[in-house]
């Protein structure tokens, strides 16, 4: 009888040594990058060949707190499970070499919020393929239990001292630049990294309110560099976590002023700006407390 895996069991996964349950979704991609056709020959399809193999793919949770820690995660391995279909056994996956070169995180106003890491793995060695960076092991026991540190519920937003009300959404991305080679007849890449991080967002609401003739959505734009912060109710109300952006720079504003007989809603973009008398690091970009 053949074995069969059904969905991935939400709940147990571990980034390059750093736990984070509350696992939504985890694809995998495994490939060649290079696909080269020679000149037919007369031949009526030609003769293809492959070559530079890669494993890459994304994450997805609702431990929302574990997003800065796996980004500062030792780079090792990725270990997810998933049942097999009509049995109470597990098949384990450990993808190796994970190097995670960005993040987006989305904050809703009535929901659980997510996080997504998006990877590509790095070759141990050049003889390495994607059998030996992505390694299935069946007939497992059901992994422990590993709960989630999960957000609701988004209760105070404000950009400096300046308050954002009845705000529906707050996303934001971290994406680093991403470099990657395969060189001297290596079969995968062997050279892989993440380089100069950047932060961009945005915050949806419906604070229409006026201050000495300037809308909040304008007046966002008159603000200098300051800290977003971002208070949300923790799952099953046992208190509530500030999650701060630093160094906010709001760039571009819009709202939908239609006569569909909607609430108003407004758009803030913006983008984190560095420091030069305290640099950011991936630590202290984004905090959780």
């Amino acid at each position: 009888m053949s074995r069969v895996t059904s969905a991935i069991h939400g709940g147990t996964l571990n980034i390059n040594g750093v736990s984070s349950g509350g696992l939504v979704l985890a694809e995998v991609k495994a490939g060649y990058d290079t696909v080269l056709t020679p000149t037919y020959d007369g031949l009526l399809f030609g003769l293809p060949d492959r070559m530079i193999q890669y494993v890459r793919g994304s994450i997805s949770s609702e431990d929302i707190e574990s997003a800065i820690n796996v980004l500062n995660g030792t780079l090792g391995t990725y270990t997810v499970y998933e049942k097999e279909w009509g049995l109470s056994t597990y098949t384990k996956h450990v993808i190796t070499n994970p190097v995670i070169y960005a993040l987006a995180l989305n904050y809703v106003e009535a929901g659980l919020s997510t996080v997504q890491w998006l990877f590509e793995c790095k070759a141990a060695d050049g003889d390495k393929t994607c059998k030996d960076m992505c390694v299935s092991t069946a007939t497992q026991e059901k992994p422990a239990y590993l709960g989630s540190d999960r957000a609701t519920r988004i209760t105070g937003v404000k950009h400096g001292e300046v308050a954002i009300n009845h705000v529906k959404e707050v996303t934001v991305n971290m994406a680093g630049l991403l470099l990657k080679d395969s060189s001297d007849g290596d079969i995968g890449y062997t050279a892989v990294s993440a380089e100069r991080w950047g932060i961009t967002g945005s915050v949806r609401f419906l604070d229409a309110a006026v201050a000495e003739s300037v809308q909040k959505n304008i007046d966002l734009l008159d603000d200098s560099v300051g800290d977003l912060e971002v208070t949300m109710l923790d799952f099953g109300g046992g208190g509530s976590a500030a999650h701060t952006i630093a160094n906010v720079l709001f760039t571009e504003v819009s709202a939908n002023k239609g006569g569909d007989g909607k609430i108003q809603e407004f758009t803030a973009d913006f983008v984190v700006t560095d420091d030069t008398e305290t640099p950011l690091t991936l630590s202290t970009a984004i905090t959780i407390v």
